[in-house]
């Protein structure tokens, strides 16, 4: 996932002056180094609904921001064409679009915003409310006509947080279609152990249902995380011993992203 860099990143690595204060230029730069690693690997990127049934690993190109986009949005068909087919409203500051959880207004939608969610419905583009505010995140369900998600995150019944959902928020995802992702890190699931997670993810199960929740690790090396990713076996035991059926965790390690995504990519 494409997120906020420091400037100071993409000055020490060199790249291009032209990305070094644009998050425009930013996201776009990271997208076409995302298309020479599937050049020269055996990793195949998702842009269409037929790619899902490819064979081998696969990757999805998402932005985590909007403000990415600068103020202007015909730049969603820029991003789209640079082979993005997921993108959050918001990251860590409010933008022209929609209000962030941790934004200093706070803001729902604005008339840019409002625009903006039904041209990524037609494009194909998953819309993502991980840290979207209260208000955009009530506003964008009341307008989504497809699936939404809530690509990593926690549940307040577990973990009060300022982005972690509500019983209502996880409801709301629930009638809409959609699936929310649990995370590994602290803020979000407060005990970062494995029984912490597996009761993050029970709960979401006990407000959404099994359909609508899945796995939201955020291995983005900003936060900490009791494993990376080698350590998935560890917790479908956790969840096996939980009392989940192996129908169930499949829908948990995959089977939702994939209907959800299913749902939304061009064909």
């Amino acid at each position: 996932m494409v997120s906020d860099v420091p400037a100071l990143l993409f000055i020490a690595s060199l790249r291009s002056p032209a990305t070094w204060f644009s998050p425009r230029e930013q996201a776009l730069a990271q997208a076409n180094e995302f298309k020479d690693l599937a050049e020269n690997s055996p990793l195949s990127i998702v842009l269409r609904r037929e790619d899902l049934s490819a064979s081998g690993i696969k990757g999805l190109l998402a932005l985590e921001g909007v403000h990415a986009f600068e103020g202007e949005e015909q730049a969603v068909d820029e991003f789209y064409a640079a082979g993005f087919r997921m993108m959050g409203l918001a990251h860590f500051t409010d933008n022209e679009f929609a209000g962030s959880a941790y934004g200093v207004k706070k803001h729902g939608l604005t008339e840019l915003g409002r625009s903006l969610v039904p041209r990524m419905e037609a494009l194909g583009i998953t819309i993502d409310l991980a840290h979207a505010s209260p208000a955009a995140f009530r506003e964008t369900l009341e307008l989504a006509t497809r699936p939404l998600v809530v690509s990593h995150g926690g549940v307040t019944g577990t973990c009060p947080g300022p982005r972690n959902l509500t019983n209502a928020q996880l409801r709301g995802i629930a009638s809409n279609g959609g699936i929310v992702g649990i995370g590994y890190w602290k803020t979000a699931v407060c005990n970062a152990s494995l029984r912490g997670i597996v009761s993050a993810i029970q709960h979401a199960i006990d407000i959404a249902g099994i359909d609508h929740v899945g796995l939201g690790s955020d291995f983005d090396g900003h936060v900490t995380t009791p494993f990376d990713t080698t350590g998935l076996p560890m917790l479908t035991e956790s969840l096996l011993t939980a009392g989940l059926s192996a129908e169930e965790i499949n829908k948990l390690l995959g089977g939702n992203v994939r209907r959800v995504l299913a749902a939304n990519l061009p064909e």
